[in-house]
């Protein structure tokens, strides 16, 4: 599954690039990463506007926190060059 190229963006880490964008959803956004070259698993990551970090700031959807996101997956088993496969969801709810 492609990600639109003007409303997402692209990092690279382990020498694998990746395409990612936020979507808003009600009382909540999520964050969705594909591999870029190729069609496999994708990601979602839920989370909450507000950071648990900063009492009442909006949370901030860096490429670390990206990063961060994508290393977590990769360890819980997202296999993203894998056709075929649900999404992989992960919550990061207050």
């Amino acid at each position: 599954m492609a990600l639109a190229k003007k409303e997402s963006r692209t990092l690279v880490t382990g020498d694998v690039r990746y395409r990612w964008v936020v979507s808003p959803d009600s009382g909540f956004m999520i964050l969705v990463v594909i591999d870029d070259e190729s069609s496999g698993q994708k990601l979602e990551v839920q989370m909450d506007y507000s950071d648990p970090s900063e009492h009442q700031q909006y949370r901030q959807i860096t490429p670390g926190f990206v990063v961060t996101c994508i290393e977590e997956a990769l360890q819980k088993g997202w296999q993203p060059r894998t056709p075929g496969l649900k999404p992989l969801r992960i919550s990061l709810q207050n």
